[in-house]
């Protein structure tokens, strides 16, 4: 390896990179399993902005731009991350993840492949028991329920539809079977930290911590512009951003994205579709390698850093951390 390469190995391991694995494999791969495809009409989100008709057609909001991730592509995802077991997958979506025609799949899949830690999201409205069993069966690691509200009036304020008490059903029934399974899978349940949330964020702590593994609030943010900024953040010091050592991002086309919030897709570092390409090469190609470099010198490389809580002095980035500490405890069955 050349000199200059050993270096700048040196200095982002000095930063970012938590081990010399991680300098070699991303501790997190992130896929998104759709694009501007959800059931849902959420005020917080992109997507659900283009389902109520307040965003546009052109660009990343063409409907004609809409695409689930090829499942027929996967294997080659799982095959290589199965070489690499204490990386986590993480089913992600520009949209809702349980849509896919082939999830159930795709998560069997990466469990034969070898799959360590196999996460996705969702927002509970298509989890019914035969989907819930499945899932369970399939072996995942870690479902999130996004939730986001505990009444039903507001949900229906955040949400745009009546699905709250579906929701809440699917995800009781969801933790009664994985704990009639006795298996190991974990439960997040998570909300949007945005102000109109705060008169019943301390009862949707306390209802959902007696069922599920972990509660966790979710900043607010603008996905890069697309929506208002209703969060005041303090004047901080932007430093070097900490995504582009902890995660590799790929798109529904299987392009790589320099962050996962660029669902405009204006910055790759690579393609796995081209031959001969893999997660490892380009995880430490110089693509990925000159961002690094570039946000090591107060750079900022898309629109979205500017309001990012990733740039920002102080901030830890704590979901990795979280699904490391939640792999090793035992579940939570006190919904039965």
């Amino acid at each position: 390896m050349p000199t200059d390469r050993i270096n700048r190995e040196e200095q982002n391991l000095g930063f970012g990179f938590q081990s010399e694995r991680e300098a070699r494999f991303p501790p997190l791969v992130q896929l998104a399993l759709m694009h501007y495809i959800c059931n849902s009409r959420c005020r917080r989100c992109p997507v659900g902005l283009c389902n109520r008709g307040q965003m546009g057609g052109a660009g990343e909001y063409d409907p004609a731009r809409r695409r689930f991730f090829p499942f027929e592509s996967f294997g080659k995802i799982a095959d290589e991350m199965g070489k690499h077991p204490w990386s986590i997958l993480r089913f992600h979506g520009r949209g809702e993840p349980l849509l896919h025609p082939h999830y159930v799949d795709m998560i069997a899949c990466a469990k034969k492949a070898g799959v360590g830690t196999v996460t996705s999201f969702t927002n509970a409205t298509l989890l019914d028991e035969e989907k819930a069993n499945a899932i369970l069966d399939a072996g995942l690691d870690l479902m999130e329920l996004s939730i986001d509200a505990y009444t039903e009036d507001r949900y229906r304020e955040f949400r745009g539809t009546d699905y709250f008490k579906q929701v809440v059903q699917n995800a009781e029934s969801f933790i009664r079977a994985r704990n009639q399974k006795r298996c190991g899978t974990k439960v997040i349940v998570s909300a949007v930290d945005c102000p109109e949330f705060q008169p019943e964020k301390e009862e949707f702590r306390r209802f959902w911590s007696e069922r599920a593994d972990e509660v966790i609030f979710r900043p607010y943010h603008t996905y890069g512009g697309r929506l208002p900024l209703i969060c005041a953040r303090p004047p901080e010091e932007v430093v070097p951003c900490s995504q582009l050592w902890m995660r590799f991002s790929i798109n529904p086309w299987g392009q790589v994205n320099a962050c996962f919030n660029d669902w405009a897709d204006e910055v790759l570092v690579g393609d796995l579709n081209d031959p001969g390409a893999t997660i490892a090469q380009i995880w430490r190609g110089t693509e990925f390698d000159a961002l690094r470099e570039a946000s090591l010198q107060g750079h900022s490389i898309l629109k979205c850093c500017g309001t990012c809580l990733a740039t920002r002095k102080g901030w830890v980035e704590t979901y990795q951390r979280l699904l490391g500490k939640l792999r090793d405890r035992a579940p939570n069955r006190n919904l039965v």
